[in-house]
């Protein structure tokens, strides 16, 4: 477990105003003059080391370990798509548009593929159809709203605008990775997370269930899916979570949705 005072960086800083302190109160110690230039080498001295002091106390209470925040949201993870399965909903999951269920972003597990249709935003579950399935909020919902209203979160409905948000929002706004990358090739998109502190929670729900990640994708995939779903406005379903362990890699393999929703056999054009 990489404990704080396990990085050198944050060590860097409190160890140079150490050393400066110890420098400034050894020359007064050595020249022992007592004059005001030497009471002003020893204030200087105390202000460092009482400045380096400070600065380990508020590393020391940066927060908990990103490593353990993995871990918070595996088990709903695992029930849920286990729910699911049970229900005889095996589709993976999408997150669909807010003026195509009525409402918020939602997302849809239908029974078996995805079939377009004209969603009515209520919750559904009728077996021995295709097109049946449930609907549910998405787990990253709340945070995508959280961002918008408080954190100035705009999203651009220009391609290369909106994969340029996403890398902000992953590396800055949230720091969950290292690099985040967001490349598309017709309709399938790609999102690379490297060197990101949520490896060992998805690793573990990858571990109990390979479709687990699928079927009910966690906040932060479910997040970026939100984030798709509005810049693109298409719904977005998710294919398939690859892990790469010695690179702390998760990619994320999306497709989008067909724009033209079904509603009563007759095509419906999705209003934008």
């Amino acid at each position: 477990m990489n404990g704080i005072f396990g990085k050198k960086e944050n060590l860097l800083l409190p160890g140079l105003l150490f050393s400066v302190s110890i420098l400034l109160l050894g020359i007064e110690i050595i020249l022992g003059r007592g004059d005001l230039p030497s009471a002003v080498l020893v204030l200087a001295g105390v202000i460092c080391f009482l400045t380096g002091v400070l600065i380990l106390i508020l590393i020391q209470r940066s927060g908990i370990d990103p490593e353990l925040v993995s871990y918070l949201g595996v088990d709903q993870i695992l029930n849920l798509s286990r729910m699911f399965t049970d229900l005889g909903i095996h589709g993976n999951a999408c997150v669909v548009l807010p003026d195509a269920t009525g409402g918020p972003i939602m997302q849809w597990n239908p029974v078996g593929r995805y079939v377009p249709f004209a969603p009515t935003g209520e919750q559904i579950f009728i077996p021995g159809r295709e097109k049946n399935g449930v609907f549910t909020r998405p787990a990253g919902s709340t945070l995508f709203y959280y961002l918008q209203q408080n954190n100035g979160l705009k999203i651009p409905l220009k391609e290369k605008e909106l994969f340029a948000c996403i890398k902000e929002v992953g590396e800055d706004l949230l720091g969950i990775a290292d690099r985040v990358e967001a490349n598309r090739t017709g309709d399938q998109l790609v999102i690379t997370l490297a060197g990101t502190s949520l490896f060992a929670g998805c690793a573990c729900v990858q571990q109990e269930s390979p479709r687990g990640c699928e079927l009910a994708p966690c906040a932060i995939c479910s997040l970026i899916l939100c984030i798709i779903t509005t810049g693109f406005q298409r719904g977005v379903q998710i294919d398939r979570i690859q892990l790469n362990e010695s690179e702390q890699r998760i990619t994320v393999l999306l497709s989008i949705l067909p724009d033209n929703q079904q509603k009563d056999g007759e095509p419906q054009m999705l209003q934008k």
